[in-house]
């Protein structure tokens, strides 16, 4: 399982059955993985749209997968 659903890899995006995941439940996820990753402060994510912050986390996952 990854982060999102509670698993202990920090941008694991998949379920306990490997498949890949779509958009997280929870919007403050994204926003926590998005400071995390590339520091941004809340009001510059805020002001995103939808697909733009689907976007850099979509890279910032791809960015912080395990080696």
């Amino acid at each position: 399982g990854g982060a999102i659903w509670g698993g202990e890899r920090f941008f694991g995006l998949t379920g306990p059955d490997g498949q890949a995941r779509g958009v997280p439940a929870d919007v403050h996820a994204v926003l926590a993985d998005l400071a995390q990753v590339w520091h941004w402060p809340p009001g510059e994510m805020w002001a995103m749209t939808v697909p733009e912050l689907m976007h850099w986390h979509a890279l910032a996952v791809e960015r912080n997968q395990p080696a």
